[in-house]
Protein backbone atom coordinates (compact mmCIF):
# COMPACT_ATOMS: atom_id res chain seq x y z
CA UNK A 1 0.00 0.00 0.00
CA UNK A 2 0.87 3.44 -0.81
CA UNK A 3 1.97 5.69 1.84
CA UNK A 4 -0.30 8.94 1.68
CA UNK A 5 0.87 12.22 3.25
CA UNK A 6 -1.30 14.72 5.00
CA UNK A 7 1.41 17.21 4.58
CA UNK A 8 3.53 18.47 2.41
CA UNK A 9 6.88 20.83 2.59
CA UNK A 10 7.47 24.14 1.46
CA UNK A 11 10.38 25.95 1.75
CA UNK A 12 11.38 24.21 5.18
CA UNK A 13 7.47 25.23 6.55
CA UNK A 14 5.32 22.17 7.05
CA UNK A 15 1.49 22.54 5.75
CA UNK A 16 -0.86 19.90 7.04
CA UNK A 17 -3.22 18.72 4.36
CA UNK A 18 -6.56 19.30 6.55
CA UNK A 19 -9.96 19.04 4.65
CA UNK A 20 -12.46 22.41 5.41
CA UNK A 21 -15.32 21.74 7.74
CA UNK A 22 -18.27 20.67 6.43
CA UNK A 23 -20.34 22.99 8.11
CA UNK A 24 -17.86 25.70 6.65
CA UNK A 25 -18.22 24.76 3.09
CA UNK A 26 -22.19 24.35 3.53
CA UNK A 27 -22.52 27.94 4.28
CA UNK A 28 -19.75 29.24 2.00
CA UNK A 29 -22.14 27.59 -0.55
CA UNK A 30 -25.16 29.12 1.38
CA UNK A 31 -23.65 32.24 0.95
CA UNK A 32 -23.10 32.30 -2.53
CA UNK A 33 -26.44 31.29 -3.81
CA UNK A 34 -27.69 33.70 -1.29
CA UNK A 35 -25.84 36.29 -3.19
CA UNK A 36 -26.81 35.25 -6.20
CA UNK A 37 -30.56 35.34 -5.53
CA UNK A 38 -29.87 38.78 -4.20
CA UNK A 39 -27.61 40.25 -7.44
CA UNK A 40 -31.00 39.01 -9.42
CA UNK A 41 -33.51 40.60 -7.61
CA UNK A 42 -31.86 43.78 -7.08
CA UNK A 43 -30.68 43.96 -10.46
CA UNK A 44 -33.47 42.41 -13.05
CA UNK A 45 -36.09 41.61 -10.46
CA UNK A 46 -37.33 45.28 -9.27
CA UNK A 47 -35.84 45.49 -5.89
CA UNK A 48 -35.95 49.27 -4.39
CA UNK A 49 -32.48 50.70 -4.82
CA UNK A 50 -31.12 51.77 -1.81
CA UNK A 51 -32.45 55.47 -3.07
CA UNK A 52 -35.42 54.91 -3.90
CA UNK A 53 -36.14 52.84 -0.50
CA UNK A 54 -34.43 56.42 1.18
CA UNK A 55 -36.98 57.97 -1.05
CA UNK A 56 -40.11 56.46 -0.14
CA UNK A 57 -39.33 56.93 3.52
CA UNK A 58 -38.78 60.61 3.03
CA UNK A 59 -42.38 60.63 1.39
CA UNK A 60 -43.71 58.99 4.56
CA UNK A 61 -42.12 61.39 6.89
CA UNK A 62 -43.46 64.44 4.93
CA UNK A 63 -46.63 63.18 5.09
CA UNK A 64 -46.61 62.28 9.05
CA UNK A 65 -45.16 65.74 9.10
CA UNK A 66 -47.69 67.93 7.14
CA UNK A 67 -50.69 66.04 9.20
CA UNK A 68 -49.23 66.31 12.48
CA UNK A 69 -51.07 68.82 14.55
CA UNK A 70 -48.66 72.43 14.76
CA UNK A 71 -47.86 72.60 18.08
CA UNK A 72 -50.14 75.23 20.32
CA UNK A 73 -48.05 77.79 21.48
CA UNK A 74 -50.71 79.61 24.36
CA UNK A 75 -50.47 82.71 26.50
CA UNK A 76 -50.34 80.27 29.35
CA UNK A 77 -47.35 78.65 27.65
CA UNK A 78 -45.54 81.77 26.87
CA UNK A 79 -46.60 83.79 30.29
CA UNK A 80 -44.92 81.03 32.25
CA UNK A 81 -41.34 81.21 30.24
CA UNK A 82 -41.41 84.32 31.71
CA UNK A 83 -40.97 83.42 34.68
CA UNK A 84 -38.11 80.84 33.80
CA UNK A 85 -34.62 82.61 34.03
CA UNK A 86 -33.13 79.73 31.88
CA UNK A 87 -35.73 81.21 28.88
CA UNK A 88 -35.56 84.92 29.83
CA UNK A 89 -31.38 84.29 29.34
CA UNK A 90 -31.74 82.52 25.98
CA UNK A 91 -35.07 85.56 25.00
CA UNK A 92 -32.27 88.13 25.69
CA UNK A 93 -29.26 86.72 23.84
CA UNK A 94 -31.58 86.06 21.06
CA UNK A 95 -33.15 89.59 20.92
CA UNK A 96 -29.67 91.38 21.16
CA UNK A 97 -28.22 88.97 18.03
CA UNK A 98 -31.29 89.45 16.08
CA UNK A 99 -33.69 92.15 17.00
CA UNK A 100 -31.63 94.59 19.04
CA UNK A 101 -31.06 96.60 15.76
CA UNK A 102 -33.87 97.37 14.34
CA UNK A 103 -36.10 97.40 18.42
CA UNK A 104 -32.88 99.06 20.20
CA UNK A 105 -30.97 97.29 23.09
CA UNK A 106 -33.13 98.16 25.49
CA UNK A 107 -36.49 97.81 23.15
CA UNK A 108 -36.95 101.48 22.92
CA UNK A 109 -37.12 101.43 19.71
CA UNK A 110 -35.29 102.68 16.35
CA UNK A 111 -36.34 101.65 13.08
CA UNK A 112 -38.84 99.43 14.25
CA UNK A 113 -41.15 100.44 16.71
CA UNK A 114 -40.81 100.78 21.12
CA UNK A 115 -41.55 97.45 22.38
CA UNK A 116 -42.05 98.74 26.30
CA UNK A 117 -44.82 101.14 25.70
CA UNK A 118 -48.53 100.38 25.36
CA UNK A 119 -49.00 100.76 21.69
CA UNK A 120 -48.82 97.75 19.12
CA UNK A 121 -49.07 98.02 15.66
CA UNK A 122 -50.21 94.68 14.99
CA UNK A 123 -52.00 93.01 17.70
CA UNK A 124 -52.82 93.59 21.27
CA UNK A 125 -49.40 92.78 22.71
CA UNK A 126 -49.98 90.15 23.93
CA UNK A 127 -47.94 86.80 24.16
CA UNK A 128 -49.37 85.33 21.77
CA UNK A 129 -49.59 88.45 18.84
CA UNK A 130 -46.50 89.27 20.01
CA UNK A 131 -45.41 85.04 19.26
CA UNK A 132 -47.45 85.35 15.85
CA UNK A 133 -45.86 88.66 14.73
CA UNK A 134 -42.29 87.36 16.09
CA UNK A 135 -42.58 84.37 13.69
CA UNK A 136 -44.52 84.89 10.54
CA UNK A 137 -43.10 88.91 10.33
CA UNK A 138 -44.72 91.48 8.55
CA UNK A 139 -43.36 92.06 5.38
CA UNK A 140 -44.87 95.19 4.41
CA UNK A 141 -43.12 96.77 7.48
CA UNK A 142 -39.87 95.02 6.64
CA UNK A 143 -40.45 92.93 9.89
CA UNK A 144 -38.70 89.32 8.77
CA UNK A 145 -40.37 86.32 9.34
CA UNK A 146 -38.46 84.75 11.84
CA UNK A 147 -40.05 81.30 12.07
CA UNK A 148 -38.14 80.11 9.49
CA UNK A 149 -34.69 81.18 10.85
CA UNK A 150 -35.35 80.56 14.65
CA UNK A 151 -36.26 77.46 16.80
CA UNK A 152 -39.51 77.43 18.29
CA UNK A 153 -37.67 77.39 21.70
CA UNK A 154 -35.85 80.92 20.94
CA UNK A 155 -38.88 82.19 19.23
CA UNK A 156 -41.11 81.75 22.67
CA UNK A 157 -37.56 82.84 24.68
CA UNK A 158 -37.60 86.07 22.45
CA UNK A 159 -41.31 86.50 23.15
CA UNK A 160 -41.31 86.04 26.88
CA UNK A 161 -38.05 88.42 26.88
CA UNK A 162 -40.04 91.57 25.32
CA UNK A 163 -43.20 90.98 27.12
CA UNK A 164 -40.57 90.76 30.46
CA UNK A 165 -39.61 94.13 29.81
CA UNK A 166 -42.97 95.81 28.95
CA UNK A 167 -43.55 98.81 30.76
CA UNK A 168 -40.21 99.69 31.70
CA UNK A 169 -38.59 103.16 30.74
CA UNK A 170 -35.74 103.24 28.47
CA UNK A 171 -33.56 106.08 27.68
CA UNK A 172 -34.53 108.15 24.15
CA UNK A 173 -37.92 106.01 23.73
CA UNK A 174 -39.07 106.24 19.93
CA UNK A 175 -42.26 107.79 19.46
CA UNK A 176 -45.66 105.96 20.37
CA UNK A 177 -46.42 103.82 17.39
CA UNK A 178 -50.25 101.81 16.84
CA UNK A 179 -53.39 102.11 18.97
CA UNK A 180 -52.85 101.78 23.08
CA UNK A 181 -53.38 98.59 24.29
CA UNK A 182 -54.62 98.03 28.16
CA UNK A 183 -52.94 94.80 29.55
Amino acid sequence: MENKQDYHVYDGIIENNNPMPGWWIWLFIGTVIFGGIYWIHYTFGGGESLMQEFQASMKDIQKMQASAPAPEVGEELLAMLGKDATALALGGKVYSEKCAMCHGVELQGLVGPSLVDKYWIHGKGTHKDIYTTVSQGVADKGMPAWGNTLQPDEIKAVVAYVFSKKGTNPPNPKAPQGEPVDN
